[in-house]
């Protein structure tokens, strides 16, 4: 699978809202940046959400940039619309050894941190999980520390120096939100007429339906390949966004691949690449994009 670098690509206006087809009324439609713009995201899709559903996406994206991804934002110097919001300091929780956890304000240059990404198995409907069935993850930790962080500590360079989360993740809400990028992805790439809804027990299943929050089993549609991440993708793209057309159960499935910070992380273990199941292609697509 190829991946196209979108950054700063600004796509033909849509001017229909691609959540609930509706005209904008009044208040017309926003455009909507592909990759959130708090995570140095600059490819956009205008004219393509109304009011209301630019809320939820908006909400969506904050929820990306202040919980899930923050502390790595304020130590990458990613663009922000608020600089001088930017905190010069910020509260660490760490602890040593067998020790209590405590909490130390320092300079962002000498501040410890902790990203907490999700892996997942695959969405339901390729692993024939129902929607409301047992969806099983895994946690990957990716560390900061300062190199002399232990003499600032006056501990021993061997003592065990933890650095811990700052509380628990929605996986509802993250899911969300990737399907959110992967699906704006897929209408400025293909437009909006290249997907039909996936049915379930006769229902249908649409990915716009998951990402307003009106189908509360994301995980049917988002997913992973359960592993370790692999190591960080070589190259210059801060995001990666990849198609393919996949066959099961004799019918035929468009997912795509979201990589987001793709080039960050430990060596041996990259940000986690994860899978969104969008629907049936109702176009012809290449078999990999």
């Amino acid at each position: 699978m190829n991946a196209v670098n979108i950054q700063g690509v600004v796509f033909e206006p849509v001017g229909t809202c691609i959540f609930c087809g509706s005209d904008g009324g009044e208040d017309g439609l926003r455009d909507e940046h592909i990759i959130p713009y708090s995570l140095s995201g600059n490819a956009i899709l205008p004219k393509s959400s109304c009011t209301d559903c630019e809320k939820i996406t908006s909400y969506l994206d904050g929820y990306l940039a202040r919980h899930v991804f923050y502390d790595f934002r304020i130590h990458a110097n990613t663009q922000t619309r608020r600089p001088r919001e930017r905190p010069v300091s910020r509260h660490a929780r760490i602890s040593i050894g067998e020790g209590a956890e405590f909490e130390l304000s320092l300079p962002i240059d000498e501040h410890p941190f902790l990203t907490v990404l999700p892996s997942f198995g695959q969405p339901g409907v390729l692993s024939g999980t129902a929607p409301d069935g047992e969806y099983e993850f895994r946690r990957n930790s990716y560390h900061y520390i300062p190199p002399d962080f232990h003499e600032k500590l006056g501990v021993d360079s061997e003592e065990d120096v933890r650095v811990h989360s700052r509380g628990a993740m929605s996986i509802s809400v993250y899911c969300r939100a990737l399907a959110k990028i992967a699906y704006c992805h897929c209408v400025a790439s293909y437009g909006l007429s290249a997907l039909d809804p996936l049915t379930y027990g006769g229902r249908p299943v649409d990915v716009t339906e998951v990402i307003l929050g009106n189908f509360e089993h994301p995980r049917f549609l988002v997913g992973g390949d359960g592993d370790l991440p692999p190591p960080p993708a070589t190259g210059n793209s801060m995001h990666l966004i990849t198609f393919a057309t996949l066959n099961s159960d004799d019918t035929t499935l468009l997912a795509a691949y979201v990589r987001l910070f793709a080039n960050s992380g430990a060596d041996e273990m990259g940000f986690p690449i994860y899978e969104v199941v969008l629907g049936h292609p109702a176009i012809s697509l290449p078999k990999n994009s």
